[in-house]
């Protein structure tokens, strides 16, 4: 019986590259009884599937099915420890875990001294690399070995360790406090987007000053000032202070930038910064600065700064492919976009497994975009169906409301206006059920309804109307959340005086974009 690839262990061989599987092969191996292990046939029975079949797999490997689950937790077991002696996954997270298994090992044998000698040396390049979580547990097992190795340092030593101690704890509490504020926020973003109105805005203000840490920056460390900053964006995304979030971003790129080392090292961090710097520029219409930015990082990543594991490959992916799209919308060089869908398409595909629901809905609302801005409009309304036939997605509001608002108009301007009635009224209906009725949509939802009893010689005078109010709506804190997610006031110019979109976004770019 064929199923979808959701079994753990068919996935982990799937995601190894050919050197990894060779090296299992080997390791499995290395003593002459593996080769016909029963763990080793699973193994070439699984690389060799596009798709996990049980049935097959009994059939070959010549087990019962009750037997079978032992055997793929043994397999996958083992592949974890040969992945694990692969040079290409030592980083210095997991070189320092080893460091403190040989410590164990070492002290549960009485070798005290060899011990401490191996615990002094990780624990430095701990604190050197930014791992304080585990510079604690090393520090934990020193003090532990203190008790029972008597020398004639231990009085100094231990107010030393103490102090160590301490400090990390102090460390350790602050990184926990200021990441979980800052998951919460991200929580929020992802569920029902910017605020909404003065009381959203005020239960954020409160919400953030109640939880917020007060802590001298300047006196923080690296990684302390990384879940600082963290907390800053998020909360100023949710408010819409895009200026604030933008100086962040930038201050947050620029401490990668003060220390190099710690790219490779929190290569996650980096790219993280890098993407809420695109999106605080691109808010703010900061073209060059967004552009030399994207050209760096793409010099960067091509330097082989940080080992790019694939995990990494699908950030690196995202963070990219955003940026390059959004730089489209910032200049209406969708020419240029257009060139791109087959690139991004390939990076989607390749990327599917480890993209979230949320992240392939937002490549898929940015694609829909594009293709309305190339008047592409049964593309547009092929990836919005993506979003809102999707019944699972149960993030981000505004998403779901803006691509709904956006169906209705590509249904519009290509032609599909014969079940329009029927579009609106369900989209009406999703917006109040969803608390998302503003008066952007309202008055847009208002405007199709009212098009087919219009003349000809009505609708500019109509669209003129409509952008008048639009760019009231502008100036509003609130109600500009709604030209975030799609520019209408460009594509009511373009309507009103028989323009491109991109033309329009290409003739207002020139004297904003910075």
């Amino acid at each position: 019986m064929k199923r979808r690839s959701s079994d753990f262990v068919f996935q982990l061989i799937q995601a190894m590259t050919k050197s990894e599987k060779r090296q299992f092969k080997l390791y499995s191996g290395r003593l002459e009884a593996n080769n016909t292990a029963k763990f080793v046939l699973l193994f070439d029975v699984l690389d060799k599937q596009r798709e996990y079949d049980e049935r097959q797999i009994i059939h070959h490997v010549g087990v019962k099915k009750q037997q079978l689950s032992n055997l793929k937790a043994h397999l996958y077991k083992q592949i974890l420890i040969s992945l694990r002696l692969n040079p290409a996954h030592q980083d210095t997270t997991q070189h320092l875990h080893e460091q403190l298994d040989y410590a164990r090992i070492l002290y549960s044998k009485g070798l005290y001294r060899q011990s401490l000698k191996i615990l002094e040396k990780a624990k430095q390049l701990a604190i050197k690399r930014q791992r304080p979580t585990i510079a604690f547990q090393l520090v934990d097992l020193e003090k532990l070995i203190e008790t029972q190795f008597v020398h004639k340092e231990v009085g100094s030593r231990t107010s030393k360790l103490i102090n160590q101690s301490k400090s990390l704890s102090h460390t350790n509490d602050i990184l926990a406090r200021l990441s979980d504020l800052a998951t919460e926020l991200q929580s929020m973003m992802l569920e029902s987007g910017y605020a909404k109105n003065n009381t959203a805005f005020s239960k954020l203000e409160a919400y953030y000053d109640e939880r917020f840490p007060k802590l001298n920056y300047s006196e923080l460390g690296f990684l302390e000032k990384i879940s600082w900053l963290r907390v800053q964006i998020s909360y100023n995304s949710l408010i819409q202070d895009f200026l604030g979030m933008y100086k962040y971003a930038k201050r947050w790129i620029s401490l990668f930038d003060d220390h190099p080392l710690m790219v490779g090292e929190h290569p996650v961090y980096f790219l993280m910064g890098h993407q809420h710097f695109f999106d605080a520029s691109f808010f703010l219409k900061q073209k060059t600065q967004f552009n030399e930015r994207l050209i760096k990082l793409d010099q960067l990543v091509k330097k082989k700064v940080f080992s790019k594991d694939k995990n990494l490959v699908t950030l690196y992916f995202l963070c990219k492919t955003q940026a390059q799209l959004n730089l489209c919308f910032l200049d209406g060089s969708f020419s240029v976009g257009k060139r791109l869908i087959p690139e991004i398409l390939y990076g989607i595909k390749q990327n599917k497994e480890r993209l979230n629901p949320h992240q392939l809905m937002v490549l898929y609302y940015k694609l829909a975009c594009l293709h309305f801005a190339l008047e592409q409009y049964d593309a547009c309304i092929d990836y919005l169906n993506r979003i809102i036939e999707n019944k699972t997605l149960r993030v981000h509001q505004d998403l779901l409301c803006f691509s709904r608002v956006l169906s209705l108009i590509a249904h519009y301007e290509s032609g599909r206006d014969y079940a329009i009635e029927a579009q609106i009224k369900s989209t009406y209906k999703f917006l109040l059920r969803m608390d998302e009725l503003q008066q952007v949509q309202q008055e847009m939802i208002r405007f199709l309804r009212k098009l087919p009893d219009l003349y000809p010689t009505e609708l500019k005078a109509a669209l003129r109307t409509l952008h008048a109010q639009f760019l009231a709506f502008e100036q509003d804190p609130f109600e500009r959340r709604a030209f975030l997610y799609l520019d209408f006031l460009s594509w009511l110019e373009a309507k009103i005086y028989d323009k491109s979109i991109a033309t329009v976004i290409q003739e207002k770019a020139k004297p904003l974009v910075r």
